[in-house]
């Protein structure tokens, strides 16, 4: 996670790098700590409630019910990491826009030309 986001703050050319985690003692480790007094790097809690707080004074915004249901989901026992990691990502998308990169992704070179784009979608390889 640590080189990932350094590689998207030295080399993706992006105004602001965020990090969104749901395991508070993450603030406190040292690699946070150091990627923090990086200019452009933010650390932001993920919470399905404020981001429904957020949306619904947004016009054309997901609505209550969608919301109420996201936080249902979100707070099942059993939900794998890796859909609540889709359900996240698609919160985090709908709300702010930009270019989610999973934190085993390094960026090589600006992805500044992606928010051009209406939509853009990339796969991997396993």
């Amino acid at each position: 996670a640590y080189l990932s986001a350094r590689a998207a703050l030295d080399r993706a050319g992006l105004d602001t790098v965020t990090l969104h985690y749901d395991t508070p003692s993450l603030a406190e480790t040292p690699p946070l700590r150091d990627l923090a007094g990086r200019p452009g790097f933010v650390a932001a809690p993920l919470d399905v409630r404020a981001f429904a707080a957020q949306d619904a004074g947004t016009p054309g915004g997901l609505g209550a019910a969608t919301w109420e249901r996201l936080v249902a989901l979100d707070a099942l026992d059993g939900m794998t990491p890796a859909i609540r990691s889709d359900l996240h990502r698609l919160e985090l998308l709908w709300l702010f826009g930009g270019i989610y990169l999973d934190t085993d992704a390094v960026a090589l070179s600006d992805l500044r030309p992606l928010l051009a784009d209406a939509m853009f979608c990339g796969t991997e390889q396993i």
